[in-house]
């Protein structure tokens, strides 16, 4: 059994997947498997990936395009190691990555997840003057849940786990595609403790195409979506230790009164509500609506927090005007857009009289 086992989605990346054999070559620990699935890319990738003869690497081929997540689930499956990563074919890893990965888990047997910074490269390889971390490495998980409810900073690139713990409390949904790692860690960290390592080991590239405005909006309508399924997993939260050391300064336990386990999701409804973001609010008051309509759960609410019909009613006021907020994003959208295209015009005149010329 190897130490530690590399997960790597692949999908149409001839151009970089070579770099990030590489990198695992190159890796000062040697008891490591690599196990690359390919969703079905229609490049050069697969061929690349088969040029290499050594018996650390496996591949994986996808039946059909299965997408990210069901890339990675059957990458976790066929790993043989107690510990998995998981980087894509067009990151690369570090010398030192796989000692270090393996020797935080070694070392620290209460830690399930690991995190490292990042450092950014670009298309060609080569160095950004950025790294990506985080500011809160020194707290709990509990600190980290409360951030990660209003949105996402931990860096995915790089990161590894308890195999066990992951098939036992993780679900991978198949649609998940921009907040796969997002709706991931947070499963995780409801369980278990994580280490965050403030020295890059991941070189994370970054690409420099751009979106058109439909494809923009329909990312936003996509991030919409995907991030409710991510709030609903706070919503099910069931222990009321956890939720009082997740949110454990919130004002609405002063407002309210205390949780008990039957009214933790109308303790996170609130607490989305009142956080005043857009989102959280209108998914906060559409979850508060599914809970106060379920058998009992308003006879409750009165008879522990003398919460009443009008009470639910006037929560609708901290629902902010969520128009203003996406005409502004369409407004400045079609903006980019008129710009490219003017541009686009004009390059195409010059172009005219330097031929008539």
């Amino acid at each position: 059994m190897p130490k530690l086992s590399i997960i790597c989605p692949a999908y149409n990346h001839e151009k970089y997947v070579d770099d990030f054999i590489k990198s695992f070559l190159n890796q000062t620990e040697n008891d490591i498997e690599l196990v690359i699935v390919d969703d079905c890319s229609t490049d050069n990738t697969r061929n690349i990936i088969k040029s290499y003869d050594d018996n650390r690497i496996t591949l994986i081929e996808n039946q059909y395009n299965m997408g990210i997540n069901s890339t990675i689930k059957n990458g976790i499956l066929q790993s043989n190691s107690e510990v998995f990563a998981i980087c894509a074919s067009d990151d690369m890893l570090y010398p030192e990555y796989a000692e270090t990965v393996i020797n935080v888990f070694h070392k620290n047997p209460n830690i399930h997840l690991f995190f490292t910074a990042l450092q950014e490269i670009d298309v060609n390889g080569e160095i950004r003057n950025k790294i990506r971390t985080i500011k809160f490495n020194n707290k709990d998980r509990f600190f980290i849940l409360e951030k990660l409810f209003l949105d996402n900073f931990i860096p995915a690139p790089g990161s590894a786990f308890r195999k066990e713990s992951v098939l036992k409390v993780t679900s991978i949904p198949a649609g998940m595609f921009q907040y796969q790692d997002y709706h991931f860690h947070v499963q995780m960290l409801l369980h278990f403790d994580f280490y965050f390592n403030n020295k890059p080991l991941v070189y994370y590239r970054i690409s420099n195409n751009s979106v058109s405005i439909n494809s923009s909006l329909a990312t936003a309508m996509r991030s919409t979506i995907e991030k409710n399924h991510l709030l609903d997993l706070y919503y099910n939260i069931e222990n009321v230790d956890i939720l009082k050391a997740i949110f454990k300064d919130n004002p609405v336990f002063q407002k309210y009164g205390e949780p008990v386990k039957e009214t933790i999701p109308f303790f996170v409804c609130l607490i989305a509500i009142e956080s005043y973001d857009h989102q959280h609010a209108m998914w906060g008051y559409n979850s508060l609506v599914k809970f106060y309509n379920e058998k009992n759960n308003q006879q409750l609410l009165y008879d522990l927090y003398k919460f009443q019909f009008k009470d639910y009613i006037s929560e609708a006021k901290f629902l902010p005007d969520i128009n203003s907020g996406i005409n502004k994003k369409i407004k400045k959208l079609r903006k980019k857009r008129n710009i490219a295209v003017a541009a686009a015009v004009l390059s195409v005149i010059i172009n005219i009289i330097l031929l008539l010329i």
